[in-house]
């Protein structure tokens, strides 16, 4: 592998700060580091770990801001403040981008060093809280609906599905390259009505009629919205579906690791996007 890895920001509206370009020379930071926090009952001779936890976590850069003259120099300054602070003031998080990985966060402190009027170069120490801490590489897979007519006879499934399964027309194969169960984002394309899609023999099945150009999007991430279940309507509207979700079944339950069969009547489009998270980014 390439020993240099791209680093960037990434500000909620797409603006970009590249740490290793000039003007600007990520020197060094604690981006790999990482810790869990833990609850735990006491003995007379040690005690028990009960629970692994996140809260919010910092990490920090030191960021050397060199240009070959004053304005350039200056520019750099304020272009690396505005582009940062506009998460803060609109209170949604940026990305910091190492390779694949990004780290949902805000640049919360600049202290800065070793700079002298009329001096071109500077050193800035740059905090971000992330509320997030995880690592997160994201994997997009398009299953596209199939004609009918292919699937009349009984498939041949990898598992042993019951022979009333009558409604699946698509097997596919979804692979989870990761040494976790994932978090994922699921979008159902319409037409359709009460969309199912099976994945590792577990039921995704919402509730709810899907118009021609509309979307239902599961989020099945614990942070965002308490997990969400949303139609994307034609005009921009969002109606939320949580209500209509298959109580016994649940819609958010992680994409275990390995190749997986999906199935799914092939009748509408599925985009399924893996959220693989690490506690540092890797390194290969």
């Amino acid at each position: 592998m390439s020993r240099i890895k791209d680093i960037y920001y990434e500000n909620h509206n797409g603006e970009k700060i590249y740490l290793l370009a000039a003007p600007y020379r990520l020197q060094t930071g604690d981006l790999f580091n990482w810790s869990w926090d833990y609850d735990s009952t006491l003995g007379k001779k040690g005690g028990v770990i009960t629970d692994f936890s996140k809260g919010i976590q910092e990490k920090s850069v030191l960021l050397g801001v060199m240009a070959g003259n004053q304005m350039t120099y200056e520019e750099a300054l304020d272009h690396f403040a505005e582009v940062t602070e506009k998460d803060i003031l609109d209170n949604s998080p940026g990305k910091l981008w190492i390779g694949e990985y990004y780290l949902s966060c805000y640049a919360i402190q600049s202290d800065k060093e070793e700079w002298e009027y009329c001096c071109d170069e500077l050193d800035n120490t740059v905090t971000f809280a992330s509320p997030y801490p995880y690592w997160v590489k994201e994997t997009t897979m398009l299953y596209k609906k199939q004609d009918q007519e292919a699937y009349e006879t009984d498939p041949d499934y990898p598992h042993d599905y019951p022979r009333d399964y009558r409604r699946v027309a698509g097997v596919e194969y979804l692979n989870n390259d990761h040494y976790a169960p994932s978090d994922f984002v699921m979008r159902i394309f319409g037409p359709c009505v009460n969309p199912e899609v099976t994945i590792a023999g577990h039921l995704y099945n919402v509730n709810v009629s899907i118009g021609d150009g509309e979307y239902l999007e599961i989020d099945s991430r614990q942070d965002r919205r308490n997990r969400a279940i949303i139609l994307h309507g034609i005009y921009g509207t969002e109606d939320n579906c949580f209500g209509k979700r298959n109580v016994d079944s649940s819609p958010f339950k992680k994409i275990p690791p390995g190749v997986q069969v999906l199935t799914w009547p092939a009748v509408y489009d599925i985009e399924i996007t893996l959220l693989q998270e690490r506690s540092e980014p890797k390194w290969t």
